[in-house]
């Protein structure tokens, strides 16, 4: 593991954020159904802390000497609330491990600051798991 390899890595996990935001941002803005005040509300907020984790990152990947992707990496746009609840339960579970990963890369290196961000992004992230698994009955 070298930095330029974290920088990458922290590229992807970036990309992963933008596009969390617009996906989040156009849910909001299409989510139909009897609830859809909530949980267009909901994914107004998710999409709020996707954008801090964005700049959280972009912030890091700055400071190792590297320069921000500015492509955010593709998601679905769904129209069913209980396929988009599934995909988006789907994707919080694999930037958790993304970044499970991200942290054990960091600590090789040295890089506590990158570590510690990357700790903060985590725990907000289980929590959107933990609300998208609630909203599927689990």
């Amino acid at each position: 593991m070298d930095k330029k390899t974290l920088i990458e890595h922290l590229n992807h996990d970036l990309e992963g954020e933008m596009g969390a935001v617009i996906h989040y941002t156009l849910y909001a803005k299409t989510v139909k159904g009897p609830y859809y005040e909530d949980v267009a509300e909901m994914f107004d907020k998710l999409a709020m802390v996707e954008f801090e984790h964005m700049k959280e990152l972009a912030d890091q990947i700055v400071l190792l000497g590297g320069t921000p992707s500015t492509t955010p990496r593709p998601m679905k746009l769904l129209r069913r609330l209980d396929e988009l609840v599934k995909y988006n339960l789907e994707q919080e579970e694999i930037a958790i491990e993304d970044y499970k990963k991200r942290i054990k890369e960091a600590e090789q290196l040295g890089e506590v600051g990158v570590r510690l961000m990357i700790e903060h992004i985590i725990a907000e992230e289980y929590q959107h798991f933990l609300s998208f698994k609630r909203l599927l009955g689990k």
